[in-house]
């Protein structure tokens, strides 16, 4: 499944290159801020024991980018995917992801105003799990990079703001997943 989304990930990309061009001018800076539900994934299943676990939280993140040409940009951005809690016999354990990434935004405009964007890049993610029983707590962190796809749309309100949504996943051992919705801000 995983090689399916970076399949699909990887065409719209390809498309975004290869398509039209877009109002976006080449040689332009932006930002964007993002926020959504991010997942956790396999943070329960590790945690089988738990009386209760929730491995969804609020995600937020920040991206600066410049327009390579008018359908590619490049992107970097700095995420927080949250915090997954599980609970069970007095014992607290809590995981946290953060993410730095840059990636290769391609876009392929559908309508006036609209695109659909897909995005490939590395991301170089650091997991933090904290482990609290009694008063006593414990923790340790592991660093990884690995590949952050995902495709999106893009409504440009004007020449100065657009509105997106996404959904991305880090394909690290168990997957990050983050669907979200943010505002950019062409300079």
């Amino acid at each position: 499944m995983k090689k399916i989304k970076l399949g699909l990930a990887a065409a719209v990309l390809l498309a975004g290159v290869s398509g039209q061009a877009l109002a976006a001018e080449v040689g332009k800076f932006y930002g964007a801020v993002d926020v959504g539900q991010s997942t956790l994934n396999g943070f329960c299943d590790a945690a089988a024991g738990a009386a209760t676990c929730e491995e969804t939280d609020t995600a937020f993140r920040g991206a600066v980018g410049y327009q390579v040409m008018p359908s590619l940009a490049v992107e970097a951005g700095y995420g927080n995917y949250g915090t997954a809690t599980a609970t069970g016999g007095g014992l607290t354990v809590e995981g946290e992801v953060t993410s730095f990434q840059v990636s290769a935004v391609g876009s392929y405009p559908v309508a006036d105003a609209f695109s659909v964007t897909g995005k490939l890049g590395m991301a170089m993610s650091t997991a933090k799990v904290t482990a609290t029983f009694g008063g006593a707590s414990g923790s340790a962190e592991e660093d990884s990079t690995d590949v952050v796809f995902g495709v999106g749309v893009l409504y440009n309100v004007n020449e100065s703001i657009g509105l997106r949504a996404q959904w991305e996943t880090i394909t690290n051992d168990d997957a990050i997943d983050l669907l979200s919705a943010g505002v950019v801000f062409n300079f």
